[in-house]
């Protein structure tokens, strides 16, 4: 039997990762789902150091209507993971991350390469899979992001935030020199009054910048 905070399925719900509420850097739920199973923790999980919740994620992506018709391979296969984090001593605090891959569904048939992509190293050159060219290049396209969302139950205030990139960086270098590249973040705030009557009055803003950096190539 599997521990009562492991969560297991198929699904073909959509997803919502990160903390945004309007404008999710990663995935949102303001369009239809795709076929996925998944694994990870039903609720989050105590390790001492805080509170753990994460989840993997497999699933087979579909060309649009919208997109241009293509004569090529037009099913991706999707692999992700995201988590969260909640220090000891700071309950109300959430820290995390979350990677999406999407890459050519694999019709010569999966490898362990497909399945562990997400849990392997952030830049290219860490990265050495089946087709690679000898400096780690292959044909998928990765999305990150990191993200915090920290809740003052008391006053009924919520900030959050997020930092995404589009792409990999080539290897450390690349990330320091050029954080701006094929970036975007969201930062955001709630507040939270109750009515006399019980109802709930709800004030938030939330502004996204996914700019076009000065960088070009």
């Amino acid at each position: 039997d599997f521990p009562p905070w492991v969560a297991l399925g198929i699904s073909t719900a959509n997803d919502h990762w990160g903390p945004a509420i309007d404008n999710p850097l990663i995935l949102g739920n303001n369009a239809a789902g795709f076929p996925h199973l998944f694994f990870g923790t039903s609720q989050p999980v105590d390790l001492w150091v805080g509170r753990l919740h994460a989840r993997v994620e497999y699933g087979r992506l579909s060309q649009s209507q919208f997109a241009f018709p293509s004569d090529s391979e037009t099913r991706r296969f999707m692999s992700g993971v995201v988590a969260s984090f909640s220090p000891r001593g700071v309950p109300n605090l959430q820290i995390g991350g979350a990677r999406f891959f999407h890459s050519i569904w694999p019709d010569s048939g999966f490898t362990s390469h497909d399945f562990l992509r997400p849990l392997e190293g952030f830049a290219y050159i860490s990265r050495q899979g089946p087709g690679n060219t000898p400096v780690g290049l292959e044909g998928d396209n990765q999305l990150a992001s990191i993200f915090f969302r920290w809740v003052f139950p008391q006053g009924g205030v919520e900030l959050y935030g997020e930092y995404g990139r589009d792409d990999h960086n080539l290897d450390t270098r690349d990330l320091l020199l050029e954080p701006d590249h094929e970036s975007a973040f969201t930062l955001g705030l709630q507040k939270v009054w109750t009515q006399s009557d019980g109802s709930l009055l709800t004030i938030r803003g939330e502004h996204t910048d996914a700019r076009v950096s000065a960088i070009a190539f």
